[in-house]
């Protein structure tokens, strides 16, 4: 066993952590194991047997050196700020210095209960546990920021949700565990001084470019709202809902975390909902930029003390910073809308273009992604016409449409296999679809078959293949499953 251990955040004061073991679970099984992200860790464990490794990674057995912690976790959730939530029951076990000299958070996920969870069990479902692994691992080879998954243990723990199902343990790898939630925790109790050390440990951290800055605090904001504008602009260039994008969800390290009622959108509607616990479509695909935007003005809040002394200064200054969201993620947005349809010079930049192309899709319940990688390859092929016909059936809008994008590309002066090259990294032709996922999850949870999840992994790890027989295995499904719902299984 080869692990060099480190732990920075448990050197901070007593009350930014609580020390805490792991529960111990009866019988472990390990079900997942990366061992591809476990060289970029530069962990070896090869002389471990898989038994060996299901007792590290349920948590009953401790890696040497390791002295587990649970982090303070607060934050608003569905627009009300909770000192403490559920999701207050993971174990940050060490850190890593990985192979890019990057460091890196070892956590245990529903390991369970602890002192800044909301009453409950502490534990997960093991359909829960599958979805994070798959759904985080696909994000990260469709090239978006994403905490990671090095594990997965079934403990087959009852554990009573809607009914009674099989537990699970994930070991999750992220930049930091520090969330806009974190900060909101230390201002609500009004302590200013550990405010500041998480703002100077976090400034060190992850931008350590302006650590001696005399405007420090906010070029940390300002930084904070470009790295999540581009996270989420991200999230939309593959349609993915996060589904719960509340404070405690919002990472300082800009990564995608807690993949519980997630999902990805087929068939194109800008208020799809999947989540089972958002009534209201607070967190809906399109109102993800105004979730963000509340979540920025949170975040924002506990900064006020820190800018200056003087409270209306601090206000002004952040206020000026935060007036911009909206024309920069708009910026953003359409910018990358753009790319997808392949114009790429901003000059040509059409925004009522994409809009008519996504309303389109909406109105005709046509499927995002096999849409634009097929637009991608009939502008490359130059059959824009066979794509017409495929599409829209050489109906007027369809000419109309498509004689503007057939204008725009031809004064653009990219060269082609510069704009291809580029295009296969935007379109993807696979994403984890719904009825996959959920395939895989019913299998492994009633009839112990993991079979499925271990083949939707591999054939996620290459989103953007032309490989046509993977691609036509991945096809959005043929009816739209309008009541599909996701769930947090904690």
């Amino acid at each position: 066993m080869k692990i060099n251990l480190e732990n920075t955040y448990s050197q901070l004061a007593d009350n930014f952590y609580q020390k805490r073991n792991p529960d111990q679970v009866k019988n472990p099984k390990l079900i997942k194991y990366n061992s591809e992200l476990t060289e970029e860790l530069n962990i070896n464990l090869d002389n471990l047997s898989d038994k060996q490794k299901a007792e590290y990674f349920s948590g009953n057995k401790l890696f040497p050196n390791s002295q587990p912690i649970a982090q303070v976790y607060a934050g608003h959730q569905f627009w009300h700020y909770s000192p403490r939530l559920g999701d207050g029951r993971a174990l940050l076990l060490w850190e890593i210095i990985d192979n890019n000299n990057l460091r890196k958070d070892i956590v245990l996920k529903w390991s369970g209960e602890t002192m800044y969870s909301r009453w409950w069990d502490g534990k997960a479902t093991l359909g829960s546990v599958i979805r994070e692994y798959v759904m985080s691992e696909a994000m990260y080879n469709l090239g978006i920021p994403t905490s990671r998954s090095l594990a997965v243990v079934s403990t087959w723990d009852v554990v009573f949700r809607e009914n009674i199902q099989p537990g699970g343990v994930l070991t999750r790898v992220a930049s930091s565990h520090i969330r806009f939630g974190t900060f909101e925790y230390f201002l609500r109790s009004w302590d200013i001084e550990s405010l500041k050390i998480l703002a100077d440990y976090s400034i060190s951290r992850h931008y350590s470019e302006i650590e001696k800055s005399e405007n420090k605090y906010e070029l940390f904001f300002q930084r904070v709202l470009e790295k999540q504008i581009d996270l989420v602009v991200n999230w939309m260039r593959v349609w993915f809902i996060h589904g719960v994008m509340n404070t405690d969800n919002m990472l300082i390290c800009w990564e995608t975390i807690d993949y519980g009622p997630c999902a990805f959108m087929d068939h194109y509607n800008k208020n799809t909902v999947f989540s089972s616990i958002d009534q209201n479509g607070r967190y809906s695909f399109m109102n993800q930029k105004y979730s963000l935007a509340r979540n920025l003005a949170r975040f924002w809040e506990t900064l006020i003390p820190l800018i200056s002394d003087n409270t209306e200064k601090s206000i002004k200054i952040i206020e000026k910073n935060l007036e911009n969201f909206r024309d920069q993620f708009d910026e953003k947005y359409f910018k990358m809308m753009n790319n997808k349809i392949w114009i790429f010079q901003e000059e040509y930049f059409d925004n009522k273009l994409v809009e008519d192309i996504l309303e389109y899709l909406e109105k005709n319940n046509i499927d995002y992604t096999d849409f634009f990688r097929n637009l991608s390859k009939s502008v490359w092929e130059q059959k824009i016409n066979n794509f017409i016909t495929n599409y829209y059936n050489n109906t007027l809008e369809a000419e109309n449409t498509f004689k503007k994008l057939e204008n725009i590309l031809q004064k653009q002066s990219w060269n082609f296999d510069e704009i291809w090259e580029m295009m296969q990294k935007i379109n993807p032709s696979i994403i984890p679809r719904n009825y996959k996922v959920k395939n895989a999850i019913i299998a492994a949870e009633q009839n112990n078959d993991f079979t499925q999840m271990e083949k939707l992994c591999d054939i996620l790890k290459n989103p953007y293949t032309d490989n046509q027989e993977i691609i036509k295995n991945m096809k959005a499904p043929s009816f739209i499953d309008k009541n599909y719902q996701t769930f947090c299984g904690t």
